[in-house]
């Protein structure tokens, strides 16, 4: 079991943001695989 963590993105507006941390990280949200 892993512990909580927070996740904090720096320059969330950005574009590798926008096209890649945010999709990936909505996904695994999606399918249960993030910790609520």
């Amino acid at each position: 079991m892993v512990d909580p963590c927070d996740f904090v993105i720096f320059g969330g507006t950005g574009d590798l943001a926008v096209r890649k941390l945010l999709p990936a990280l909505y996904l695994r949200d999606r399918d249960g695989e993030l910790s609520a």
